[in-house]
């Protein structure tokens, strides 16, 4: 048998042959913002954005999503279950909500086995031009395996920045329809 005996004063110190292996990366968070300037007024924005409900029918690889917990004031969510898959994987995890009408909506999942940390902020704000928002998302995660965290560093920008641009088109789409039916009301009213 073969042993490897490191000298005295390397005992105690030991360093990893992949650095990406290290206690100390796999603990630091990845951090992303993005922000958009939408012609829409913040209510639509928000309207959409706490729709925590719809996310499954626009929202990339989330194949369901279900609010299992509302505020009995407001009637805002306060915890939903979101289901997101790609190809043969699936992964569910639940979310506490905080809905700040209309400037603000918080999600920091909890019970999950593949984020060590999950948080999402969205601020939503009105511009100086009337009917025009700002609207910023903060990504802040964390994977419990740090080859994961490595290997999401090159990914994580780009599917922020999908993400966003699914929020942007649900936004237009829902804007499209509203108008649609206000219209419909002005030309409803013209008749009689």
């Amino acid at each position: 048998m073969l042993r490897c005996i490191a000298p005295r004063h390397l005992e105690g110190s030991r360093r990893h042959f992949f650095t990406f292996l290290s206690n100390d990366s796999a603990s630091s968070a990845q951090t992303y913002s993005l922000s958009r300037n939408l012609p829409y007024s913040v209510s639509h924005v928000y309207s959409v954005i706490s729709d925590v409900d719809s996310y499954c029918k626009f929202v990339p690889y989330c194949v369901g999503s279900t609010v299992i917990g509302r505020d009995s004031r407001t009637n805002q969510p306060i915890r939903a279950t979101l289901r997101v898959g790609w190809q043969k994987f699936e992964e569910s995890f639940e979310s506490e909500l905080q809905c700040e009408e209309p400037h603000t909506v918080i999600a920091q999942s909890y019970k999950h086995s593949l984020f060590k940390l999950l948080y999402t902020r969205w601020r939503i704000s009105p511009l100086a031009n009337p009917g025009c928002t700002k609207v910023v998302i903060d990504l802040k995660f964390a994977f419990s395996n740090p080859i994961y965290n490595t290997v999401s560093a090159s990914f994580a920008p780009t599917v922020t920045k999908i993400m966003i641009e699914a929020f942007e088109k649900r936004i237009a789409e829902m804007h499209k329809h509203v108008q649609c039916e206000q219209r419909t009301e002005i030309e409803s009213n013209r008749r009689w």
